[in-house]
């Protein structure tokens, strides 16, 4: 059951010279220095992300493989590196890390977020409870992610009290 669905782009220090942009090319991308999730655990993930640069004539320069998000995360804040992730991942992490998420115009890569089951298995009462709690929690998930803006940063506001 697909619960969610979202767009891979690129996350960039907020300071960066391609955040300014409101979006950007695979060929911006050439002298960058990126950081990926490992091949290891996001092998199609991993191999379409290059497919789709070599396909454009675009070698990216991989410096790292990073298997955590906070790691991956902050390497991206201290402008030490760009890296490819979900729109909603960033938009998540945007209060709170000075980091900006553009669209890729030539990198059509969507991502899913499913729950599945084996069949056989659908009777079981700890599974039966799962599809319950997927078909409840799904109409507040946003299905489709369509194109938005970055999320203001809430660096230098006072907050109200």
């Amino acid at each position: 059951m697909e619960m969610a669905r979202d767009q891979l782009g690129m996350a960039l220090a907020h300071d960066h010279r391609l955040a300014r942009r409101p979006k950007i090319w695979l060929r911006d991308l050439v002298g960058e220095r990126v950081v990926l999730e490992p091949r290891q655990l996001y092998p199609r993930l991993h191999a379409d992300i290059l497919a789709a640069a070599r396909a454009r004539d675009v070698t990216l320069a991989v410096m790292a493989e990073v298997p955590e998000l906070e790691s991956l995360l902050a390497l991206v804040a201290i402008g030490d590196a760009v890296t490819f992730l979900a729109r909603k991942t960033v938009e998540l992490v945007s209060p709170m890390t000075p980091v900006v998420w553009r669209p890729v115009v030539d990198l059509d890569i969507k991502l899913s977020d499913v729950v599945t089951w084996r069949a056989k298995d659908a009777d079981m009462p700890v599974v039966r409870a799962l599809i319950e709690s997927a078909r409840e929690v799904r109409p507040l998930l946003r299905l489709d992610a369509g194109p938005v803006a970055s999320a203001p940063s809430n660096r230098g506001r006072r907050k109200k009290r």
